[in-house]
């Protein structure tokens, strides 16, 4: 049937042939992209791994690994390693950080900026400084830097594949690390936005007076628990039911406090901070309290306002 062919048909299959493995490998990749999207309960450190033992696999390598790197230092600081490397390589455990003026050959996606192939890793090279004792043994080794614009932040590394690493290695692990990266920034910052959202709740829900903040139409974002202490109501009350604020006030004192109000909500009349005013409050048990209250505008970067944070103190 082949003879039957032009040979215009015999290279567009042949054409075919040569691209079933890419295609295999862009597969793959995909494939383990969307796994480490949906690794949603596990930590950075854990995608980071995962994601190396899929670019070992995509590259068709033994090792690998990932560090970190800052521009201002010039210092690599390890991520991730292989666990092939961690059986073979005694020198890991002993150093995790270096200067990027003491590494050899494997510097190199650093200093020139792009990667870097090395299929005789034993030939001679002037970017060689020789192996630390202990060092795993590499016949070919492939590293790239991964940029945040025009920042480097970080370098992966594979090595020792059977056959040499070529463009399309390359290529496939630029495609891979783009999206690798993408993910674990992602799970980076929703860690630091959790951390500091528990580092403002652990100020906040333990202050001992009341603390809240009131937005421009006079919704409440935000209610210390403290106020249940002073008041009897839980803060889920307050928030719930803005007016809550006002009908507790007594009744002595609300002309003033509604005065007090229309004040430091009036764009024609708000001060940025007033000096700390006295009324009384009706508490959830019918106790009458006297209430120290401050508060001050919340500006936005923008300079747009937000509302009023405030503080009650029982008195």
């Amino acid at each position: 049937k082949d003879e039957l062919k032009t040979r215009e048909e015999l290279l567009k299959e042949l054409a075919c042939y040569r691209q079933g493995p890419k295609r295999n490998l862009n597969e793959i990749r995909l494939i383990a992209l969307l796994k480490l999207s949906q690794m949603h309960d596990k930590t950075l450190q854990e995608i980071l791994d995962f994601g190396l033992k899929e670019a070992i696999r995509l590259t068709e390598s033994k090792i690998g690994y990932i560090f970190h790197y800052n521009e201002q230092t010039e210092f690599f600081t390890l991520y991730s390693w292989s666990s092939s490397v961690m059986g073979q390589c005694s020198i890991i455990e002993k150093q995790t950080v270096y200067k990027l003026k003491n590494t050899g050959l494997w510097g190199e996606a650093v200093r020139q900026r792009k990667p870097i192939i090395t299929n005789e890793y034993t030939a001679p090279n002037q970017h060689k400084k020789g192996y630390p004792e202990g060092h795993v043994h590499l016949s070919r080794h492939m590293n790239l830097p991964i940029f945040i614009g025009k920042k480097i932040v970080a370098v992966i590394g594979v090595g020792n594949k059977k056959s040499d690493y070529i463009k399309d290695d390359v290529l496939q692990l630029q495609l891979f690390m783009e999206g690798l990266w993408n993910i674990s920034e992602r799970k980076r910052l929703e860690d630091e936005l959790r951390k500091s959202e528990e580092n403002f709740r652990t100020v906040a829900d333990f202050t001992y007076d009341w603390e809240y903040w009131r937005t421009p139409n006079l919704d409440i974002l935000y209610c210390s628990p403290s106020c249940s202490r002073i008041t009897g109501f839980s803060a889920d009350e307050f928030i719930k039911n803005r007016w809550l604020l006002e009908i507790i006030v007594d009744p002595r004192d609300v002309k003033s406090y509604k005065r007090h109000l229309k004040r430091f909500y009036d764009p024609d009349k708000r001060a940025k901070e007033g000096k700390e005013k006295e009324f009384r409050i009706i508490t959830k048990t019918g106790e009458v309290k006297w209430i120290g209250h401050v508060c001050r505008e919340v500006i936005s970067q923008d300079g747009v306002f937000l509302g009023r944070r405030i503080s009650n103190r029982d008195i």
